[in-house]
């Protein structure tokens, strides 16, 4: 499990399961919210996101960890996703300027975020039309 305080209000956790038979963001919640509620409890309040990470499905983790889902312009936008093993670098194609100042967010918020909770550098570049 890996974690990143985003503000005062806010807490990103990231979760892998190894038995695939048990949903690892249902055994964080727990029935009826119970061990949610002890986590915010234990945060003072926080609010907490919960995604799923998976090193078989990076590209949905990566997707996740940005906050992005299939109708978001942001994903929309995105033209590949390739993963460096030797660097541990994932790079991230987009179709313009102003979709990489979305991903990468405020002084790089959302990409240190999502850097975070994926354990990998990632770099969001403009990728070229080749004529």
């Amino acid at each position: 499990m890996r974690h990143y305080k985003h503000d005062m209000t806010l807490v990103y956790i990231s979760v892998y399961g190894i038995d695939k038979q048990i949903n690892p963001i249902g055994a964080i919640i727990g029935r009826n919210a119970e061990k949610l509620y002890k986590v915010q409890d234990f945060l003072n309040g926080m609010k907490v996101r919960i995604i799923k990470y998976d090193e078989s499905d990076l590209i949905l983790s990566v997707r996740e960890a940005f906050g992005v889902s299939d109708g978001d312009k942001e994903y929309s936008r995105i033209k590949n996703v390739y993963l460096d093993s030797k660097s541990r670098k994932i790079k991230i194609f987009v179709s313009s300027e102003e979709c990489v100042a979305m991903l990468v967010g405020h002084k790089g918020e959302r990409v240190t975020r999502a850097s975070a909770l994926v354990r990998k550098n990632i770099d969001v570049r403009v990728e070229r039309e080749s004529a």
